[in-house]
């Protein structure tokens, strides 16, 4: 408790220090980012490599679920256990998928009853989202143990008025519908997809035929903004996710009557006080709730009884964060949280003949268990001419584990004469064990540490001929211990240490006023070999807007990979989208998926879609 005392004290102390060294300049103007250091900021004045993702993205490339929207991201890998809601993980620069936190405006995801804490980002639609921040390199000096990797934050959209309304029907019997309500301070949304599906397995010879799966998903967006006064406001955001999934056994098992559900809810509230013109505090409270079901009868696929098991968990958070604004050339963020994770699970079968006395019984239960951090955080911004600097430190008190105390910096320097950025960052970072794989009474492990990392990297960024021509690069290096692994023989266990490196690029030329060509990719190198994560993967896109006519075509190349030992060959995907405005109020689109028709694995033994179309059309009024 005294380092929580000591930790700001120390920073003010510093931050003073800085501001007698430099002199006051006006900061450069650009693209505001939020999540790199929970306030606003303009992109080329952070250090760490950043991503963002608008909804007008979102729009011409027509992509309908997170991963299908992420994967074309440079330094980011995504990978799916199936089609239409199966399994999907995201991994940032070849990292674990534990190293990546998932928020959802500002409330993170990360399951506590899942293995690394990983959430299956295929259950998130992009139907009510505004905007996507994706921040790579050590980002737990700012969110905590999820965070060693990097962060992607979803934001929901917020006052946009007016009723909308959007339908799209399709291959598989697919078919979503959107209805949306705004005003200026207030947005309601309510989402329904449904398809017939495939088969989430693939075929094996040997097995005469393979059910269709089916999946559903209903998702709610709710976001209301309270202006007290000039310089004080209430905001509250919602979201809810219900899913139905038809699963199969694993890669090459058929299973008819397997079914997931999913539902996840999330809940923010915060107030906001401008109290000085210097000064601004905030204060929040957040709330997730997540519950997965699987529900396995009793058939010829398996004949051992009715079973089911059941995953509850839930994150319950507290902040106050104080931003000091000073002579305009400097912002310190001081901030303190409270973090509860909780969860408990329950599986069991259910047969007449299982317990001759007992028509149902339990075989395991993993009561509640819950853990406490208490956090400490700073982090100060200062900008002086074409200089800026980001440096951050966190101390979290771990209920289980103790105090940890990760840093990070980032520097760069933006010079607008010759269009160019540089920027470079460095940081710690550590990820704690989730309940699971602590607790779960076949595979936990009691006796677990945390994971520690390590991360540096260092990017330009250019343009040419006023913007007609930019170019991004980074290179990087990542190195983590007491890597939390799986083991055969005891379950979850601390394994040695490993490292990988790599590099992204990614350039853009608009040759016309109705052109946008994107070229991008990333090359990964590791010191052993790492399941799912392909060194080479590279991607391409060209818009063409012309008279309210929007077409993309998208290319995707994956190289090579494993996956439980077995090889998967590299792979070539092309998507095409096509979105035409009527007038203001209406529009009509037509997508193909995979259109080249092409045969691919992202994990072995799953199927993924073949060449697929979809027609659509939105209104707003």
């Amino acid at each position: 408790m005294k380092h929580i005392i000591l930790l700001p004290a120390l920073a003010l102390c510093l931050h003073f220090f800085s501001l007698q060294v430099f002199s006051q300049t006006d900061p450069n103007d650009s693209t505001i980012v939020i999540t790199a250091s929970r306030s606003w900021n303009s992109v080329v004045k952070e250090g760490k490599s950043i991503t963002i993702i608008t909804e007008d993205d979102i729009k011409n490339s027509g992509k309908k679920t997170l991963p299908d929207i992420l994967e074309s991201v440079p330094g980011v890998t995504v990978t799916r256990n199936g089609a239409d809601g199966g399994l999907a993980n995201v991994f940032i620069r070849g990292g674990q998928r534990g190293n990546v936190l998932i928020m959802v405006d500002g409330v993170k995801i990360n399951d506590p009853m899942g293995i690394e804490k990983a959430y299956n980002i295929s259950l998130i639609g992009l139907f009510s989202v505004e905007r996507i921040e994706i921040v790579r390199g050590a980002m737990s000096s700012m969110y905590g143990a999820e965070a060693s990797g990097g962060v992607i934050n979803i934001i929901t959209k917020g006052g946009a008025k007016g009723l909308g309304f959007s339908a799209e029907a399709g291959s598989g019997r697919s078919f979503d519908g959107v209805f949306s309500a705004g005003t200026e301070s207030s947005f309601f949304s309510v989402a329904r997809t449904y398809t017939n599906g495939i088969s989430q397995a693939k075929k094996n010879l040997s097995v005469p035929s393979y059910d269709k799966d089916a999946y559903s998903n209903t998702a709610v967006t709710g976001r209301i903004k309270k202006d007290i006064s000039d310089t004080a406001s209430l905001n509250f955001v919602m979201n809810y996710t219900d899913s139905k999934t038809d699963l199969d056994l694993g890669a090459f098992q058929d299973d008819p009557n397997y079914t997931s559900s999913n539902k996840l809810f999330t809940s923010k509230g915060e107030f906001s006080h401008s109290l000085f013109s210097w000064w601004t505090y905030k204060a929040g409270v957040s709330y997730m709730s997540y519950a997965r079901d699987y529900i396995n009868p009793d058939d010829l696929i398996n004949p051992y009884g009715d079973s089911a098991t059941v995953y509850t968990g839930s994150n319950m958070g507290a902040e106050f964060i104080s931003v000091f604004n000073i002579l305009d050339i400097d912002r310190l963020t001081i901030g303190f949280e409270l973090f509860d994770e909780k969860g408990s699970s329950t599986s069991g079968y259910y047969d007449d003949w299982s317990v001759p006395a007992n028509p149902g019984y339990v075989v395991d239960i993993f009561k509640e268990k819950s853990v406490l951090t208490r956090s400490a955080f700073i982090h100060n911004a200062l900008s002086i001419g074409i200089w800026n600097l980001n440096t951050g430190a966190r101390l979290d008190s771990h209920e289980l584990f103790g105090s940890h105390i990760t840093w990070d910096a980032s520097s760069s320097i933006s010079i607008p004469v010759i269009g160019t950025v540089l920027r470079s960052s460095v940081g710690t970072g550590f990820r704690a064990p989730s309940l699971y794989e602590l607790y779960d009474p076949a595979y936990g492990n009691p006796d677990l540490e945390p994971e520690e990392s390590f991360i540096y990297d260092a990017g330009i960024y250019q343009e040419i001929f006023e913007g007609l021509i930019s170019f991004d690069a980074s290179i990087f290096k990542q190195r983590y211990k007491n890597v939390i692994e799986w083991g055969w023989a005891a379950g979850y266990e601390n394994g040695g240490k490993e490292s990988n490196k790599g590099a992204e690029a990614s350039i853009a030329l608009r040759p016309a006023d109705f052109l946008t060509l994107a070229y991008g990719f990333t090359t990964l190198r590791y010191d052993k070999t790492v399941p799912k994560r392909p060194r080479n993967t590279h991607n391409a896109s060209a818009l063409v807007s012309f008279k309210g006519l929007n077409v993309m075509l998208m290319y995707l190349y994956t190289g090579a990979r494993t996956d439980q030992s077995n090889r998967l060959a590299s792979y070539h995907k092309l998507d095409l989208n096509a979105r035409y405005s009527v007038n203001e109020n209406i529009g009509l689109s037509l997508r193909c998926v995979n259109l080249t028709d092409a045969a691919y694995e992202d994990s072995y033994g799953y199927n993924t879609r073949r060449r697929s179309f979809y027609g659509g059309m939105d209104f707003r009024m």
